[in-house]
């Protein structure tokens, strides 16, 4: 999959574009990514913050940091670095940095309450925190994907592994935990993004066909024929959300923001 990034980074433009809006970003902060992935947003974050400042982006996939290890040396951005790590234990020192951020990957904090506690302990007094979660479930995508595979598949409930991304959807819970933990100024925002694939309907049913791991045992669960007609109604599906050269499905997201006081 890694051909297809370039035209990731550039359909989830406006995830990163809306987190790094709020996370505050200028020429010579330093910010800590949790759960980075590939490399995004860091490497957006590194090329924001510039040479005077640093980005050090986490991750518990050794083969995900090799990766975005890769692309900033590529970019030649030797302010950026990447290690392994987990939001629940940071390997950094108290208040060293001035921004903490997280794209999609708190949904997934094993201990969202001594992730909060490790934020905070990082952050430098008047730092602040911006965390992306989904909004709910049922949101065009989804349902033109996600619950469409479920029918088919004959399942009538969400797995629970299916259900974890969603875990904040309904609002409330982060902006809770952050204040619970001692964070000031705790608040969410929910936004609606455009996530616009540069390619064509075809090409997004694939890759979501294709497998990830929180719908894939609801994939695995698709005979040869119900994912035929599975492959048959997705494909329609995205077909309503295409313009011209791109494929653009509005998304419901929420962004958490948070401050360290002192």
């Amino acid at each position: 999959m890694e051909r297809l990034r370039p035209k990731a980074v550039a359909a989830s433009r406006g995830h990163t574009d809306l987190l790094l809006e709020f996370a505050d970003l200028r020429p010579g902060l330093r910010v800590l990514d949790i759960a980075c992935g590939t490399g995004e947003p860091a490497l957006e974050e590194a090329r924001r913050v510039g040479p005077t400042g640093h980005v050090t982006g986490i991750d518990p996939s050794q083969a995900l940091v090799s990766v975005a290890s890769e692309h900033a040396r590529e970019e030649g951005l030797a302010h950026l670095a990447f290690e392994t790590g987990v939001a629940e234990k940071l390997p950094f020192p108290d208040a060293s940095v001035d921004r903490v951020t997280c794209r999609f990957g708190a949904m997934y904090f094993t201990d969202l309450a001594k992730a909060v506690s490790e934020s905070r302990r990082v952050l430098r007094p008047g730092g602040k925190l911006a965390w992306l979660v989904w909004g709910p479930i049922e949101q065009p995508y989804f349902a033109a994907t996600v619950f469409v595979a479920m029918r088919h598949a004959g399942i009538a409930q969400t797995p629970p592994e299916a259900a974890q991304p969603f875990r904040f959807g309904r609002g409330g819970d982060l902006a809770r935990a952050l204040s619970s933990g001692g964070f000031e100024d705790a608040r969410e925002i929910p936004r609606e993004v455009t996530w616009s694939w540069p390619g064509t309907p075809e090409e997004v049913c694939a890759i979501f066909l294709s497998g990830a791991p929180p719908f894939q045992s609801i994939l695995d669960a698709l005979g040869p024929e119900s994912r035929a007609r599975a492959t048959e109604e997705i494909t329609a599906s995205l077909r309503g959300f295409q313009r011209t050269d791109h494929v653009n499905i509005p998304e419901q997201v929420i962004v958490a923001t948070a401050r360290r006081g002192g």
